[in-house]
């Protein structure tokens, strides 16, 4: 998603009878100033918790925000991946770009990999993964996610 209006990430639903919350990607919650609904997740890593999508994009400092979705806890390519984006992490900024992953499952658990890799960028805990799901991102069911926990 781009503040300048050249790329939009736009969520899609899968399911039109599914419920969503106003703190996820509901096309009834409140949207950011793009258009795009508002996100509000709690964060493991760094920058505010809860995490708001709005509040990240209103930042004149931020042109862009890559939400970068994961497969789940024990998924090994997706641990690599946000190590690499960490190492990465000044390229990010010298964009005026936040990255943020969003990792399907409890707090709990994107508070271990916190621990572990010390992210410098938001890890987003998605525990109904209703946001990955509204973003069409096949990161597992639900319940498999409630099931490592």
């Amino acid at each position: 998603m781009t503040r300048s209006g050249t790329s939009r990430v736009r969520p899609t639903r899968r399911d039109a009878t599914a419920s969503r919350t106003a703190s996820t990607s509901d096309t009834t919650a409140p949207s950011t100033a793009d258009g795009v609904p508002d996100v509000e997740l709690p964060n493991a890593g760094a920058g505010p918790d809860p995490f708001s999508l709005s509040v990240i994009a209103s930042d004149s400092g931020t042109d862009a925000v890559v939400p970068l979705f994961r497969r789940g806890y024990p998924c090994g390519s997706c641990r690599k991946q946000v190590q690499a984006i960490g190492d990465r992490h000044d390229e990010f900024q010298a964009l005026n770009a936040a990255a943020v992953s969003i990792l399907p499952g409890p707090l709990e658990r994107a508070a271990e990999w916190q621990k572990s890799y010390d992210l410098p960028f938001a890890l987003l805990a998605d525990p109904t993964t209703d946001v990955s799901d509204a973003y069409d991102q096949r990161c597992g069911s639900a319940s498999s996610v409630r099931s490592t926990t």
